[in-house]
This record gives structure tokens, sequence and C-alpha cells, in this order.
């Protein structure tokens, strides 16, 4: 195990470690990561956190940088030939390059049986797919691709939508913007407290939206579903990433129907195929 020591902040002096594992790593990448530690110019630095923006490309919305407390997952990423950045005081280890797959990825997986870690793994990549694109794909077959619907279903849809003042893409947004809101309270919250507001929230309030015709139960059902499986990752920047998505590609729903998640789709996936970090593909398999 090698270490290389930086001091960086201007009035801090913060203590940095780089390691790597010696004849695992890819010496290049350490060098990569060495230089761009050197260019940071900052007055201080409080949280690991400070350095993930400084090394993070800001133009993806994907991350690229995960940050674990948990030291067996940063000896795992030792051991697979990637950097691990340890800043002074701070609980966060920066592990880089994370790779797209790599938030796929717990640590309990390496603890389970083969066949089940794949199944969870299969199910994570649903789970992926149906927070991005359900909301969008609902507004699409809804409002202008009706052919896409078999007709029961169709009508089943519309009537759930015959008393909402709104159009379908306003009750959607305005469903999202609710489920952000009620996430970031519950978050914020107390653990007693923030279970209060999410009964609150979820159940009276839902239940109180239908009843006064504001939402249909039917958009409930989509934004619930589609938000409940971007939960399923544990990395901040991906869930946010997929919430940014979501609501572009439901934009574009509204604007071109099925055709317009299609495009929105293709660029989502453009980005991702393209993009890189420290010389490695987005989207290469360790």
């Amino acid at each position: 195990l090698k270490v290389i020591d930086f001091t960086i902040g201007k009035y801090s002096k913060t203590k940095v470690g780089l390691l790597y594992v010696d004849g695992i790593c890819n010496k290049k990448l350490v060098q990569k990561i060495e230089k761009s530690l050197k260019m940071i110019d900052i007055d201080g630095i409080i949280d690991s956190s400070y350095l993930k923006t400084a090394l993070e490309n800001k133009k993806k919305l994907f991350p690229t940088i995960m940050m674990s407390e948990r030291p067996d997952k940063s000896s795992m990423a030792l051991l697979e030939g990637k950097v691990v950045i340890l800043v002074d005081t701070s609980p966060y280890a920066l592990i880089l390059p994370s790779l797209f797959f790599d938030f796929f990825h717990t640590t309990d997986d390496y603890f389970q049986k083969n066949i089940n870690t794949t199944f969870i793994r299969i199910i994570r990549v649903f789970a992926f797919f149906i927070a991005i694109f359900t909301p969008a794909v609902y507004i699409a077959v809804t409002t202008r691709n009706y052919d896409l619907v078999p007709l029961p279903l169709l009508l089943m849809l519309k009537a759930g939508r015959t008393f909402v003042p709104f159009p379908a893409y306003i009750e959607a947004l305005f469903m999202i913007v609710c489920f952000e809101i009620l996430k970031e309270s519950d978050l914020r919250m107390s653990t007693t407290s923030g279970s209060a507001i999410s009964i609150l929230g979820g159940l009276i309030l839902g239940d109180a939206a239908v009843s006064a015709g504001i939402v249909s139960p039917i958009m409930i059902i989509v934004i619930a579903i589609s938000s409940i499986a971007g939960l399923i990752f544990s990395s901040l920047e991906l869930v946010n990433a997929l919430r940014m998505y979501k609501i572009i590609l439901l934009i574009l729903g509204t604007i071109l129907g099925i055709y317009g998640v299609v495009i929105g789709g293709v660029i989502m996936f453009y980005n991702i195929f393209t993009s890189k970090i420290y010389g490695y593909k987005y989207l290469e398999i360790d």
C-alpha cells in the first residue's frame, strides 16, 4: 500500500492522502489524480466533498466519484486497482474512478451467493429504467400516442383523470415536486419526526388530494413507483441525476410524445457512452 501526502488549502492546510496498491493500480491513473490534486487552489477544505467537487467532471450529471465511510468498501476498491483519497478530519473516503456500474454494486453483494447477487443487480438495472422513463412514457401514451395502449387500459386511465382540472404533465410535475419536498423534509428531521412526516405526506395528504380531485390515483401510483425505484441507489448524486433526467424526459414526452422519450433516452445514453474519467470509459466493467 502506497500513500502520497498532500497539504491542500491556503488557510486550512489540510492533510490529504492518496492511497493505492502498488502492482495493482495503474501508475498513469495515479499520476493524473496527483496532478489534479496539485492544481487545486482553495482557501480551505472542511470535508472530502470539497475535493470531490474539484476533481469531478461538472459537465456530467451522473457521478464519477464515490464517497464512502465504510473501510471494507475502500479496501475492496484498492484491491480492484482504484485510488482512494482520505482527508484529515473527514469520515468519508473518495473512491475514483467510479464507473457507471459501480453504483449498482453494494458491499453486501460480495457476501452473498452469486445467483442472489446477480438477481439483485438485475433488479437494480430495471429500477434505473423505471425511475427515469415511467412518468415520461405514461404522459406520452395518455396524451399523444393513444394507439400504443390497449383500449380497455386507455379507458381506465382516462376515467381516473376525468375530474382532474390540470393537464397530465402539470399534474406529474406537481407530484414530483411534492415527493421531493417530502423526501427532503424526511431527511432533515429527526428519526421520530421524520416518520410522522412520511405518514402525514404519504397517506393523509395523498388521500386528501385524490378525494379533492387535484390529482388522479393513477398519477400517484406512477410517480410513487418512479420515485421509490430511484431510492434503491445509495448514491445521492446518482439519485439527483435520475431526477433531472426524469424531468427532462417528461418535458420531451409532453412535447413530442413517445418520440421525445426515445430522443431523450438516446441523448442520455450517448452522454453515458462517451463519458470518460481519467482515461477510463464510464461504461467500462472492472
